[in-house]
């Protein structure tokens, strides 16, 4: 080969070796510049606490019960084995503050399950009395008669308190009331009212010469002026037995209350999750289901005509046949005849009933009829009346 062929072919193998290694350089600082910017992800921690290999994408799966530690409304939560310090920055799930979500639950004083509230009110004619109901666990709750404190009692763990007035309930008309503050320092007022009319010596309720001790009322009905009213105490009543509470046996017509336009609220009890229907003058109102504790209540579309009717309730299977039945007659009675001025609460008797009128705040008057325990009012739950629907509505 000539001379100046061999400089050649050393000369272009020169070129590419240079390119080469230009090439190989500029490669190896493409890759230290990619990893740099993304490390490798780290082992995440499991359940067992086992290290397993992290994945690409950076994200661990933390497994593992959480602790949840709460201080000043603010919840922490650990999962599963730590990693160790600088590798990783862990995100716990958004959890709800545990000690606000208690304080708040408590507070709403439209929840019927936390708000106090009346179970038991009896007074004997003496005037000695045993109030219970239900709180929050550990609330310590305040009767208050006409906003005066009676007494206080806490609930237990389970909700429950039992209050025994340290003196009789003086005769006259009374309106207990609620007041509860739960260990956060939450305050909470009853939903209900109580009304209360205690005779005096040798009288009933009305004020009527008796020759036997006679009975208080307890009435318990919702302060705002709307829903059906339940009876505590009857003034009939020679023993808790005879009370109207708890689930019935068959149903029964316990109050009828009154608006002061003369629209109806019925209720009574029934067994336990029972189907009722309702009929006025032979005429379907319509259909109530009992509660767990057998209340039911029901509320008709028109008002009452004035004069005497008849309401008949029957209790019905799935299939619409009647198993148990009563009529009571009804008339609608002219409460504001009986309400003198400047009177808060009057009673006067019925035919097994008692009429009670009362004004109210901010819807003027209220008026109810309530009912007591009456064999005669039975019927015979085979007997077909007119316009008796065999199917109940849904």
């Amino acid at each position: 080969m000539s001379r100046l062929a061999l400089i050649g072919v050393t000369g272009a193998a020169v070129v590419v070796l240079a390119a080469g290694l230009i090439y190989a350089i500029a490669q190896q600082e493409g890759d230290d510049a990619t990893d740099a910017g993304n490390p490798p992800a780290p082992a995440t921690a499991t359940s067992e606490g086992t290290a397993t290999p992290g994945n690409d994408s950076g994200t661990g799966n933390a497994q593992g019960t959480t602790a949840a530690a709460t201080s000043g409304g603010t919840t922490g939560t650990a999962t599963g084995d730590a990693a160790p310090a600088g590798n990783t920055t862990q995100t716990a799930s958004t959890a709800a503050p545990t000690a606000n979500v208690v304080a708040n639950a408590a507070g709403q004083s439209g929840d019927a399950a936390t708000a106090p509230s009346f179970d038991v009110v009896r007074i004997n004619p003496n005037g000695d009395a045993v109030i219970a109901g239900r709180a929050v666990p550990g609330a310590t709750v305040t009767l208050l008669d006409d906003g005066k404190v009676v007494g206080e009692a806490k609930a237990d763990d389970r909700g429950d308190w039992v209050l025994l007035p340290n003196s009789a309930v003086a005769p006259g008309e009374h309106k207990f009331t609620l007041q509860a503050q739960t260990k956060d320092g939450v305050a909470q007022q009853s939903e209900r009212m109580v009304i209360v009319v205690v005779p005096a010596p040798a009288k009933d309720i009305a004020g009527n010469a008796v020759a036997a001790p006679a009975g208080a009322l307890a009435l318990s009905v919702p302060q705002n002026g709307d829903g059906a009213s339940q009876i505590l105490n009857m003034p009939s009543s020679s023993s808790s037995a005879d009370i109207p509470v708890g689930p019935a046996t068959a149903p029964t017509l316990d109050v009828i209350d009154f608006d002061k336009d003369g629209r109806m609220t019925l209720a009574g009890r029934a067994p336990a999750e029972a189907k009722i229907a309702l009929y006025l003058d032979d005429k379907l109102l319509g259909s109530a289901d009992a509660d767990a504790q057998g209340r039911w209540s029901f509320v008709p579309p028109d008002t009452l005509a004035v004069g005497r009717h008849e309401l008949r309730v029957d209790q019905v299977d799935t299939a619409g046949k009647v198993i148990a039945r009563i009529v009571q007659p009804i008339e609608q009675p002219d409460f504001a005849a009986m309400m003198p001025a400047g009177a808060q609460v009057v009673v006067q008797p019925g035919n097994s009933l008692w009429r009670l009128a009362r004004r109210t705040y901010g819807n003027g008057l209220r008026f109810s009829v309530i009912y007591e325990a009456n064999k005669e009012r039975v019927r015979d739950p085979d007997l077909i009346y007119p316009g008796q629907v065999l199917v109940v509505p849904q």
